[in-house]
């Protein structure tokens, strides 16, 4: 079983914050479900601690139901389930964001010196070696909670209370601050590929210095934290590389780690 004393100092006093703010709400298990940062089994253990983070998450499953778990008095149980859910193996059947895990994936293995690339097909690469080298990163997002534009591309939008999602997304944002994944966790390498998120906000509580790279349109810079032993890659998604000459998917992913690697 993975220690979680670190990320449960940290995490379930927000979780405890959070929960008693909706508690009245009575919200129904089908709703937006809370995403907290994630580690896989053996980040621990990488040479270099690396973390990746989207907008929001894609996923129609959820952890173990949090309310539940907050009313047991057990929200240890909800951090541990949010863990599972980023089990080795489990990007190789996923076909929610795409094109942001095949980015990760392939970075990753990139930054390790690997440079075959890696599809997400499970029938090739599920008894692959380069699926040992990909149990040992960090995932996040800039949106604890899913945001109006992924609700709607994923048709439930227009059946939601909005009301009610207004104020849970409003309640959730106090998970939408960088500084509790690296007091947690402690990675020295964040990559954020969401330019759509308000800078300022996320990096609220934390000193850093921020110098912007000519590369990508201007969509690219590199923030120096101070205090922690942390830098920050920021830029755009994948999905925005993908048109012109660009078009094919494994181009576009391929060029944009291409620029990374070379600003690293």
């Amino acid at each position: 079983m993975r220690n979680v004393e670190k990320e449960a100092t940290i995490f379930i006093p927000l979780l405890k914050q959070y929960c008693a703010n909706i508690a009245t709400l009575n919200i129904e298990k089908d709703f937006p479900a809370l995403f907290i940062p994630q580690t896989m089994s053996r980040y621990g253990d990488a040479s270099k601690k690396i973390f990746y983070f989207g907008r929001d998450t894609n996923r129609s499953y959820q952890p173990i139901d949090l309310m539940e778990s907050y009313w047991n008095n057990n929200l240890e149980s909800y951090i541990y389930d949010n863990h599972s859910l980023l089990n080795e193996d489990f990007f190789l059947w996923e076909t929610e964001a795409r094109s942001f895990w095949l980015l990760v994936l392939n970075l990753h293995l990139r930054i390790k010196g690997i440079n075959q690339y890696v599809d997400i097909i499970w029938e090739e690469y599920g008894n692959s070696d380069l699926v040992s080298e990909l149990n040992d990163f960090g995932h996040g997002n800039t949106n604890a909670i899913q945001v109006k534009q992924t609700l709607q591309q994923n048709g439930v939008w227009s059946k939601m209370d909005i009301a009610k999602y207004l104020i849970v997304k409003e309640k959730s944002s106090i998970f939408d601050r960088l500084i509790h994944t690296i007091q947690a966790y402690q990675p020295e390498l964040i990559f954020i590929f969401d330019w759509s998120c308000n800078c300022e906000e996320f990096l609220e509580g934390l000193e850093y210095t921020i110098e912007k790279r000519s590369v990508l349109n201007g969509y690219f810079k590199v923030i120096h934290v101070k205090n922690y032993p942390t830098r920050i890659i920021w830029t755009i998604h994948p999905r925005y590389l993908s048109n012109g000459s660009l078009n094919k998917e494994s181009e576009a992913i391929n060029k944009l780690i291409d620029i990374i690697v070379s600003q690293l």
